[in-house]
């Protein structure tokens, strides 16, 4: 538990009527203070950034003589405050693309320096329009996470109208604005190639994890490679997939994606590559497989280690020499398909407990790509969960939107079904909360330890401790969890089924 409150960091440009203003508009105000010092006066902060802009051939700029007049001004009455003059180097502060920019540069040295949890403002008090609009759509994609606060003149303050404004940009007054995934540099692809992939796939989040993934699929998507993609249940294997299949030249083709789990064992073969009419009784016309659908294009195959042992040697024998044999068939078929398959599985374990093919998994593993499970990526939870609000707001006709309590709650979650999980809770949310406002007390989350994820479940060790016993438990939990079904159990610890069965004998049907 931490002992003390987040830090409070304020962002905000330097304006012309800061510290305080030159030519005052009444004499009534004339030694009052300008935005940033009153703001700072009526709120509390740790730390605060005074941003101004100013071309490369500029050596000081008036803006520049501000920053540093606000900071003397406040440590005579602020000296624990903290300052950070920050200058924009730009060449046009009438752009927002340089602007914006900047401001994601800031915004990456923001985090490096405040690495723990934080409460972010920023203030549109000073600066101008044009800096104005780029921060309010950094905050309202979630970008940074962050309120917008907004000094009023005195002359206008009333009882209905205070002095600091705060805007709720969750609001559903405001437009939806999708959040953006942080722009990945790859050789020979584009940038409009890179975000129309992302859109497509409707990949969302600007986490160091995700964006290194990102990476490495965009390279991918350039060869013609088989890719094995692992990652916990629900984390997003079919986005990267898809995103692949956008980067690739097959682009123009279909994405074809199978669930090899959902597929019955005596189909399998019949269900990838087909069948000629008479083939077998009543088969009474042909029937293309996935792979003649996916010729040209590229070819998903979801939990692939839950394909046959039979399926996967023919597999290996497809992705080796181009060709399917439908059943029923006299002569082989030639097929020009990209293979990407995925798992939530350990493949080297299966091959180990002989489940796998080894051949297979070499021929697969040929360009592999990992995907962080959500838990690994917090600052991604609020831009995913601002997209799902909006999504099932329109899709129920609600208004609603996320308190910061309840983001709070969201983030701090580790969600074990991963983005599958988070998307369900906020559905849940938005159809059942009562009022406008998601509140913490709205989001119903599942206990996971009782999902049997493997983390922060063990129990403390002490002397006397038992890895034997804990394995019992372990197991004893997923059979009861499974209700009895042994394959099922074998699937939440991630073995197989005759290694469950043979420890269920050993030790647990002796209980």
């Amino acid at each position: 538990m931490k002992s003390q409150l987040p830090k409070r960091v304020l962002l905000t440009f330097v304006g012309n009527r800061d510290p305080y203003p030159k030519e005052p508009k009444t004499k009534e105000y004339a030694n009052e203070p300008g935005p940033i010092l009153t703001l700072i006066k009526n709120r509390q902060f740790d730390h605060v950034y005074l941003v101004y802009t100013r071309t490369p051939q500029d050596k000081e700029t008036e803006m520049e003589k501000r920053a540093k007049d606000i900071e003397k001004a406040l440590k005579k009455v602020h000296s624990s405050l903290g300052f950070t003059c920050y200058p924009l180097v730009i060449t046009d502060p009438l752009s927002h693309e340089q602007l914006l920019k900047g401001l994601r540069k800031l915004i990456e040295e923001v985090h490096k320096q405040f690495k723990n949890d934080e409460d972010f403002y920023i203030s549109v008090s000073s600066g101008t329009p044009t800096m104005h609009a780029c921060w309010f759509l950094l905050a309202s994609s979630k970008e940074i996470q962050a309120d917008i606060l907004y000094v009023r003149e005195k002359r206008f303050v009333s009882d209905k109208l205070p002095l600091v404004n705060e805007v709720r940009l969750n609001s559903p007054f405001f437009p939806e604005i999708l959040p953006r995934t942080t722009t990945i540099e790859v050789p020979d692809v584009s940038e409009s190639e890179i975000r129309k992939a992302i859109d497509v796939a409707e990949i969302i989040g600007d986490g160091k994890k995700l964006k290194s993934a990102l990476e490495k699929a965009a390279i991918f998507g350039r060869t013609d490679s088989t890719v094995l993609i692992t990652g916990e249940s629900g984390s997003g294997k079919e986005l990267f997939a898809r995103f692949i299949h956008q980067i690739s030249k097959r682009v123009s083709s279909q994405f074809l994606p199978v669930n090899c789990a959902s597929i019955p064992e005596p189909l399998f073969e019949s269900e990838l590559f087909g069948y000629k009419k008479g083939g077998f009784t009543g088969a009474a016309e042909d029937k293309p497989g996935q792979f003649v659908l996916a010729n040209g294009g590229t070819l998903f195959l979801d939990e692939i280690a839950e394909m046959p042992l039979l399926l996967q040697a023919k597999l290996l024998r497809v992705i080796e020499t181009n060709e399917i044999f439908p059943l029923g068939a006299r002569k082989s078929e030639k097929v020009d398909v990209r293979i990407i398959t995925a798992t939530n599985q350990i493949l080297a374990q299966a091959v180990k407990e002989k489940r796998f093919r080894a051949d297979l998994y070499y021929r697969l593993n040929v360009l592999f790509l990992e995907i962080p499970p959500l838990r690994e990526r917090k600052t991604d939870i609020p831009k995913l969960a601002l997209h799902f609000v909006s999504k099932f707001n329109k899709k129920y006709n609600r208004d609603k939107f996320l308190s910061k309590e309840a983001e709070s709650k969201l983030i701090n979650h580790p969600w074990p079904g991963n983005i599958r999980s988070l998307k369900n809770t906020i559905e849940r949310a938005v159809v059942l909360s009562k009022g406008k406002t998601i509140e913490a007390s709205d989001i119903s989350l599942e206990d996971f330890k009782s999902l049997g994820g493997g983390y922060d479940i063990f129990p403390e060790l002490s002397e006397g401790f038992s890895i034997y016993e804990y394995e019992k438990q372990l197991y004893r939990k997923a059979y009861e969890q499974a209700r009895g079904n042994q394959s099922k159990a074998a699937k939440l610890l991630g073995v197989s089924t005759q290694a469950f069965s043979q420890y269920f004998k050993r030790n647990l049907n002796k209980d």
